[in-house]
């Protein structure tokens, strides 16, 4: 209890001497509205991007085929690793299917609608380079999977992903989205 008091006492004079009070002072902020602030203005266009309510990214799963991962007796590891590797035979066909794997699932809870699935992602090796895959769906409806892979020559020269951004559109509508923390 008396810790509680002496808290409250130190917190008090704390907001006294800062000359922050218990009113709270408006922050001046420049209008988004203003002549002047073009970028701010986009910046918050982006931010409120619109999205469809019937329309939602359920899953996002990576694969990484190019490591040799130490599943410590995890057996459904070790099946994932070599299902993907499956039929590499060769020094050049196992070098071809070293990468990464994205299989993304999504919903369409709404009625069978045109749908193009876009993956965009940055690479370690091409830093700011934007690079992007795109499936097309003519009747999506329901529960979908879609699979985008960077494997062989273009993982070995770009590195790994380090980035993504997965939308769904129909048109020029924005259904769905969903992005790595640091895109």
């Amino acid at each position: 209890m008396p810790f509680f008091i002496l808290f409250l006492i130190l917190s008090s004079w704390t907001f006294a001497v800062e000359g922050r009070g218990l009113v709270p002072q408006k922050e001046e902020r420049p209008s988004p509205l203003s002549t002047n602030s073009a970028p701010e203005v986009r910046k918050a266009e982006l931010m409120k991007a619109p999205v469809n309510p019937l329309f939602k990214v359920t899953k996002v799963h990576e694969v990484r085929t190019d490591l040799n991962s130490d599943s410590s007796g995890n057996k459904a590891l070790e099946f994932e690793q070599k299902y993907w590797m499956f039929g590499a035979v060769t020094k050049e066909q196992i070098e071809e299917r070293k990468g990464q794997i994205y299989l993304i699932t999504w919903v369409n809870n709404g009625p069978v609608k045109n749908i193009e699935a876009r993956l965009e992602y940055r690479q370690a090796k091409t830093k700011d380079v934007v690079r992007n895959f795109s499936i097309h769906y003519p009747t999506a409806k329901g529960s979908n999977r879609s699979q985008f892979s960077v494997l062989g020559k273009a993982f070995q020269e770009g590195g790994p992903i380090q980035s993504y951004r997965f939308t769904l559109w129909s048109g020029d509508e924005l259904l769905a989205e969903s992005k790595s923390f640091i895109w």
